[in-house]
């Protein structure tokens, strides 16, 4: 476990398939392997674009712990814990901790929109039901709300493992405002962006670093555009944020987000093929050359 806060560039990686649509531990160790080769700060899996809706309770637990052993302790792993029932989300978290993992990641229970008080009661029980750090995962495009930057600061003030905030919504209002009200009694917690193109502006704004889905097959611009942030070199900083706008593209596609991470990846020759699980489908012959052709413009398909 990592008791360090959370800061940098932590990926959220696929859950990558073989022919078959089994888990394909080799393919996922690997790709693990590549990225903190390239000097990501820390991994997530069974996130969002780690498919984790897609998988068997068995299958997530059997990846989490795949997650661990892969990144062999050199950067920290977080494990999404992400249920609509909250016992089921804590059975997750306790089996992450017996994994070895670094956190968990909660994203907003789904399906009935919660209320501001069974928002607050799931993270406060989900903190008091596991000693590792867990991170509040707001994504309310895909959970049909967005958790109050009240309700984080109130988390975060009553529970010191509430460790800190991926916060996906394209709002740089909600970032500014979470980071005012929680930093100034806890420095430590961690404010992470959730959208690629939202990362430059939440560290400008005292955050820590991101979670971008577009590291999975172009980390370094991310791993460089934080170390020129850090050390206050921000037009290098603002040139490398120019040069991520084109990724915000390939999402246009009507698919899956972590449909557009693999195809991409295939694109960059990451990996073989692309095994989606109904009812995500792979792209089409001509979404695939549309996106090659997005990436060969960056110089990254082959």
């Amino acid at each position: 476990m990592t008791r360090e806060p959370l800061a940098g560039i932590v990926v959220p990686i696929p859950t990558l398939f073989d022919q078959r649509g089994r888990v394909d531990d080799e393919a996922n160790a690997r790709h693990i392997d590549w990225l903190i080769a390239a000097g990501v700060h820390g991994i997530f899996a069974l996130g969002t674009t780690g498919e984790f809706t897609s998988l068997s309770p068995e299958e997530r637990r059997a990846f989490a712990a795949l997650a661990v052993r892969a990144a062999r302790g050199r950067v920290p792993v977080l494990i999404g814990c992400g249920s609509p029932w909250t016992d089921e989300a804590i059975a997750y978290a306790r089996h992450a901790q017996e994994a070895g993992a670094g956190g968990v990641v909660a994203v907003l229970p789904y399906y009935w929109l919660p209320s501001e008080r069974s928002i607050y009661e799931h993270y406060r029980l989900l903190a008091e039901g596991v000693a590792l750090p867990v991170y509040i995962y707001n994504f309310p495009a895909l959970t049909g709300r967005s958790i109050a930057p009240r309700t984080v600061a109130a988390l975060a003030a009553a529970h010191p493992n509430i460790a800190g905030l991926k916060d996906t919504v394209d709002s740089a209002a909600h970032i500014q405002e979470t980071i005012a009200l929680v930093k100034p009694d806890r420095p430590e917690f961690s404010v992470l962006a959730g959208m690629d193109y939202h990362l430059l502006n939440t560290l400008l704004s005292g955050g820590d670093g991101g979670v971008p889905g577009t590291a999975n097959f172009a980390p370094e611009p991310f791993v460089r555009l934080y170390a020129d942030a850090r050390a206050g070199r921000l037009e290098a900083a603002a040139e490398r944020h120019r040069t991520l706008a084109p990724f915000a593209r390939l999402f246009s596609v009507d698919a899956a987000p972590f449909v557009v991470v693999k195809e991409a990846m295939a694109a960059a020759g990451l990996i073989r093929h692309v095994t989606t699980r109904p009812p995500a489908l792979p792209f089409t012959e001509d979404e695939r050359r549309w996106m090659r052709a997005q990436l060969a413009a960056v110089g990254i398909a082959r």
